[in-house]
């Protein structure tokens, strides 16, 4: 669903969230999270962020599918802040820890696949649990594309190349998530900032 950014802006000034807001009209993720009923003063004095909201994070180092194992912990920077009602929650910048939950080497005919979780934050010094998935990035989708992520092979980069016109290309392809890919997480749960 795409609702145009001067729509979020809209609602963000009248204090509440209409629906769902989960992209603008470019496709860039829109960190915003409450309940329609929520006042104003009840974020204020409850910093909460919802089910559903989606926190973009600027990972800090290279997991690659070939390299990563499951239960290894990365690090990453919050991409955008996240407002809620024009409160700013998570500042742009704030340290972000998470997860390898699965990965699958290049093999076979198969793509190489890392699935990433976060599950904390640190805003102004104080440690949040999360539980926010990015969900599986397999080499050779359009998703792996967007994000840069690749093998390094040049060839990969050519939209013209025959082989990636009918998805031969993915086959055997490693993932590599370099520093400073920017990715979405998506809250499983409510999380009451402290």
């Amino acid at each position: 669903m795409t609702i145009p950014l001067r729509f979020v802006s809209m609602c963000a000034a009248l204090g509440s969230l209409a629906g769902y807001l989960g992209a603008s009209s470019h496709g860039i993720a829109v960190a915003t999270s409450a309940p329609t009923s929520t006042p104003m003063a009840a974020v204020a004095s409850s910093p909460r962020l919802y089910p559903g909201t989606v926190i973009t994070v600027r990972l800090d180092q290279t997991l690659s599918s070939e390299h990563a194992r499951r239960g290894q912990h990365w690090v990453g920077v919050i991409a955008s802040p996240v407002v809620v009602n024009t409160h700013l929650l998570v500042p742009k910048g704030s340290r972000v820890e998470g997860e390898v939950v699965s990965v699958r080497p290049a093999s076979d005919g198969t793509p190489g696949i890392v699935h990433l979780t976060a599950s904390s934050v640190i805003v102004d010094g104080r440690e949040t649990t999360l539980a926010a998935d990015a969900g599986p990035v397999i080499a050779g989708t359009a998703r792996a594309i967007n994000l840069g992520a690749s093998d390094g092979d040049d060839a990969l980069a050519d939209a013209d190349d025959a082989s990636m016109q009918d998805g031969a290309h993915s086959r055997n392809e490693p993932l590599v998530l370099r520093p400073g890919t920017v990715m979405g997480f998506m809250l499983n749960e409510s999380v009451l900032l402290r």
